[in-house]
């Protein structure tokens, strides 16, 4: 995500700083998937805690700077932390159709 940021900020002064904030808006769902199902499932609470706390500093400063609505990085935080025990996401979004697209 840092890496991300950086060419985002880096883009601003180009004619293709739309064209990524278009193609990074697409791919962040399945990103957020991803970190969800994968890298979060694997940490430990506070660790959990403090993973969640640096992405949505991020998904904020992306959102004052005007990269992104801030509407789009609440869902993106919502896709990061929801529980997949308690929910139909996985039902309704598989993550190999989201891979596949």
């Amino acid at each position: 995500l840092y890496l991300i940021s950086d060419i985002l900020f880096n883009s601003v002064q180009t004619t293709a700083a739309w064209s990524y904030v278009r193609h990074f808006e697409q791919a962040m769902p399945v990103l957020m998937l991803q970190l969800n199902r994968r890298a979060l499932s694997s940490l430990g609470k506070m660790s959990k805690e403090q993973f969640t706390r640096d992405i949505k500093k991020l998904f904020s400063l992306w959102s004052e700077k005007s990269i992104f609505d801030e509407k789009i990085t609440i869902g993106w935080t919502a896709t990061l932390v929801y529980d997949r025990q308690s929910s139909v996401i996985d039902q309704i979004y598989p993550i190999s159709a989201a891979m596949s697209s």
